[in-house]
């Protein structure tokens, strides 16, 4: 895999739709930052043993809300840059994915998360390896947001195959805009998020060429199957 030159390809994609990749980016600070910076004050400066119960859930409560939203945009943010491999979408399309599919999108990912965890608890190394062959998960829900989550697992370990460290690899190469971030108060993250998010979006859409994978539902794969029969036999009785 050329990294360089994929990331150039998303570099260059990114360039063409700056202004709406920024606001796409605009959104994912608002629905994100605060909650991360919620769950930091929450675990480092609360006793939790010395607060009202009720406060306690209502915490738990406004922390699931927070995860759900952020968990379902991060799925919107590379339905955005899909899109923007091909055309130039607007950045409404980030928030498409709200109007349905929500509790699926949600579930995929928190039960994905927590068997990386799981694995993680075994001596670290399987869930960094399970961590890298599910990677493609939230980009495989943005294309199918109706997928199951063992389908989507099923469909990125195949595509990770061969590819885990080249992707290990891409994500240390932002490492210097991640610095560049912290030291601009975020203001380059308008173009280095979007970039990077794009970058993994070509990565995905380069494997899924290459091996020619079917990221269709499997229950859409039967129907179509089934009007195909269908249509077959019709032709076969028209022409008898």
């Amino acid at each position: 895999m050329d990294i360089e030159k994929t990331k150039q390809i998303a570099s260059q994609r990114t360039k063409n739709n700056i202004k709406n990749a920024a606001v796409v980016f605009c959104f994912y600070l608002i629905l994100t930052l605060p909650g991360s910076i919620f769950s930091e004050i929450l675990t480092n400066e609360i006793d939790i043993f010395s607060i009202d119960p009720k406060i306690i859930l209502l915490l738990v409560a406004v922390s699931l809300v927070t995860a759900l939203i952020s968990n379902i945009y991060n799925v919107g943010f590379y339905r955005f840059t899909l899109l923007n491999s091909n055309t130039r979408p607007r950045w409404q399309e980030a928030f498409t994915l709200f109007k349905e599919n929500v509790i699926n999108i949600f579930s995929v990912i928190f039960i994905t998360g927590l068997l990386i965890s799981l694995w993680t608890l075994l001596f670290i190394i399987p869930g960094i390896i399970k961590m890298y062959q599910w990677f493609f998960v939230p980009i495989i829900l943005a294309e199918n947001p109706e997928m199951t989550g063992s389908e989507a697992r099923k469909i990125s370990t195949k595509m990770t195959e061969g590819i885990k460290l080249d992707i290990a690899i891409a994500q240390i190469s932002f490492f210097g805009w991640f610095i560049l971030m912290i030291f601009t108060l975020l203001i380059s993250g308008f173009y280095s998020m979007p970039y990077m998010y794009q970058t993994f979006t070509q990565i995905y859409l380069d494997r899924k060429n290459k091996l020619n994978i079917v990221t269709v539902p499997e229950n859409e794969r039967i129907e179509t199957e089934d009007k195909t029969t269908k249509e077959i036999e019709e032709d076969t009785s028209n022409n008898n």
